[in-house]
This record gives C-alpha cells, structure tokens and sequence, in this order.
C-alpha cells in the first residue's frame, strides 16, 4: 500500500468489528504477509474498501464508461478512451514498492480493466490552461479569436500563474538565489580587439536605448542575461556573424528569489484530498517550464512571455528578481533573466547599489564559434 493511502486505510480498520461485512476485521495483508504498519498498528483492510480508495483518488481526474452512461463507441462520442495501462500509470502513489508493489499493481490493473475510462469533465479541467495559454498569446499577438467566457482571459490566467507559483508549488520552484552565485555574459565584437573596454558596465545589461526585442524584454527594457557556463553564453549568441566575443563572470551580490522553471519537481497525488484539486494546475507550470524555453518557429515572436514578465511576473505581490530556465539551445544547459538594468551592473568591489559585479580577473575573449569557446592565438 502506497504512504498516502495508510490514514484511510487505518479508519477503515478502526471501524472493523468481528461479523461486520462491511467493515470486516482483518489482521494481516494480503500482499506483503504483513499484520501493522510502521507505527505498529493495525491497517489491514478488504480488498474491495482498499479499491473504493484508489476509484475514489481516480476520480479527481477519470470517470468510467458506466458513470458516463456513454461507452466507447467507433466514433461520434467527442470523448477521449483510455487503456487500463494509462489509467494505471496514475496510481503510483496507490502502490508501494518491491515484489509487493508489482502484484498489487497487477491486481489494480485487473480492477480497471473492468471498465472504460475517459477524462472528467471531458477534459476541460485539463485542457483550461492550454486554451487559456493559446488565448493569451493570441491576445498578445492582437488576435481575439479565442475570446470567448469559458476560456480564461489574460487577466485571469496570470492571477492563476501567480498562484499557481506563490501558493501551490512556491517551495519547488522559488528557491533564493545566494550572493555570491556566478553567472557568464559575452559580447560578441568584429576585431582581435574589443572596441570597448571590458567592465561590469560595458559587459552587463543592455543601457536602455540600446536594449533590444529579447525573450522576456521590449525594446528599450534592459535585463540582465547571464548564463551558468561560458560556452552557454557563447551557443546563445550564435545569430551573431561576429567571430569573436569577450566575456566575463558576473556574481550576485545579494541573495534574489528567482523563478526556477528548469526542473519543476512537486507534483500534488491525486490520493491526498487537500492536493488533488491542483493536479492540473501543477501540471500547466510544469509544462509552462518548456514552453517559455522552445525556440520561435516562423511568424511567432516574444510578446506573449515579454508580456508575462511586464504584466504578470514582476507585479506579483511578493516580489521576484528573476528566471531561471533552460536554454533554446540545449535543454540542459540554463540560464538566468534577472530583472535588473544596466545601472545596477558594475565592477566587483567598486560599491553600494551593484547588483551585479563583474570579476575583471575574469574577463577573456574568445572566437565566437557557436559555443565552442577557443581562446584566439594572442588573445587576452
């Protein structure tokens, strides 16, 4: 038996009573030969109560053929079927492990098989946030051709994000970010030479009237882009012809909270009552993660994730210095928008209001060859 199910188990097995069908008195499992549990008491329960507990965590997201009173049919019935396999796939949390764990799952898998299976609700609970993604980069994109009520506006999907990030997975994906923390930045130029002199000023964000279109940013908006190794920095600057680019480590100088959307880990069971109703939620953050990193394909632009950094993202009410995401280029490669300008970019060691201060014993140029970070025969 899966961890989260052992409460439920044990108030089954409080209610037993010597002759009571319903709640019959059982001292050992099935299963694993086991008679208590880690806490030495006794959660032996029927298989049919331990099957009402995974139909009922299953049916935050699932509904049978029966309840629909509309099994599958060859075609006409707009619903999406599913195997007892895919259904299965979500009772992780319902089985423990070892050679326990697989009969049990065996067994639960011939449970299911008993009936079909479709999404609740037809799957507008899972499909919400995707047409309301859709929705908001079309608004974004000066189209309303998915303006309708049931779809969530732009306004209302960014009231969501922010909760979605702030309340429900706020642990996993808003870690502080510690002083200290080291972040590369390149600028590609024609000549051997730089035709400037390398500084925290000159390698940092964009000023403002040279701040151009970027992912999270409008022209005349400068951020700082920073990469945790050169050679990230490099592949993110291979539109550049330029075949050579001067770089440097910056590092934070004080501890910022930034939006990690690498690696989104926490994901609510749909066998904890108090989690369950955030399943779809989790699951649009998590994918939100790949969406924001992919590349652009023909026609598309940055608008709608410049627009969740200037409408959404920056306006929360519990202030974030920042993203974290993984790169265009190579998804295990990452880096970092921090939502601070130009003027908070200097030198290391020069004085109050840096935020981000270039090592100058850093500094090195390097042939721009995609990424590949060669040091020029007389480079610095």
């Amino acid at each position: 038996m899966g961890p989260l199910l052992h409460d439920r188990a044990r108030e089954f097995a409080e209610w037993a009573e010597p002759d009571n069908e319903d709640y019959p008195e059982l001292f050992s499992c099935s299963f694993c030969d086991s008679d208590v549990d880690s806490n030495g008491e006794n959660v032996a329960i029927s298989w049919s109560q331990y099957m009402e507990l995974v139909m009922e965590g299953l049916s935050t997201l699932f509904v049978t053929g029966y309840e629909q009173g509309n099994p599958p049919s060859d075609g006409g019935d707009g619903l999406d079927w599913l195997s007892p396999e895919e259904v299965l796939s979500y009772c992780g949390d319902a089985i423990g492990d070892g050679p326990a764990g697989y009969v049990l799952e065996r067994e639960i898998g011939y449970e299911l098989a008993k009936d079909v299976w479709t999404y609740r609700d037809f799957g507008w609970d899972r499909a919400e946030f995707q047409f309301g993604w859709e929705r908001f980069k079309a608004d974004s994109r000066g189209s309303d051709h998915l303006n309708h009520s049931v779809v969530l506006s732009p306004k209302k999907l960014l009231g969501r994000l922010e909760t979605i990030i702030t309340v429900l997975v706020e642990d996993d994906v808003l870690p502080v970010v510690k002083a200290g923390t080291k972040l590369w930045r390149v600028r590609p130029h024609e000549q051997l030479r730089p035709d400037f002199v390398p500084s925290g000023k000159e390698l940092g964000s964009a000023p403002v009237d040279y701040s151009k279109d970027n992912r999270f940013s409008l022209d005349g908006v400068s951020m700082f882009y920073g990469s945790e190794e050169l050679e990230t920095a490099l592949l993110e600057i291979d539109y550049s012809t330029c075949p050579y680019a001067t770089g440097g480590q910056f590092q934070i100088t004080k501890d910022l909270v930034v939006l990690d959307l690498t690696d989104v880990t926490w994901f609510p069971s749909i066998f904890d009552s108090a989690e369950a109703r955030y399943y779809y939620e989790a699951d649009f953050i998590r994918g939100f993660g790949e969406e924001i990193r992919r590349p652009l394909i023909d026609g598309e632009d940055y608008r709608p994730t410049q627009r969740v950094v200037s409408e959404g993202i920056q306006r929360f009410h519990e202030p974030i210095d920042g993203i974290r995401f993984k790169s265009a280029k190579d998804p295990a490669r990452f880096n970092y928008v921090l939502f601070f300008g130009n003027e908070k970019c200097g030198d290391l060691g020069t004085g109050d209001g840096v935020v981000l201060a270039l090592d100058l014993s850093t500094i090195q140029t390097v042939s721009n060859t995609n990424g590949r970070s060669e040091r020029p025969a007389g480079g610095t």
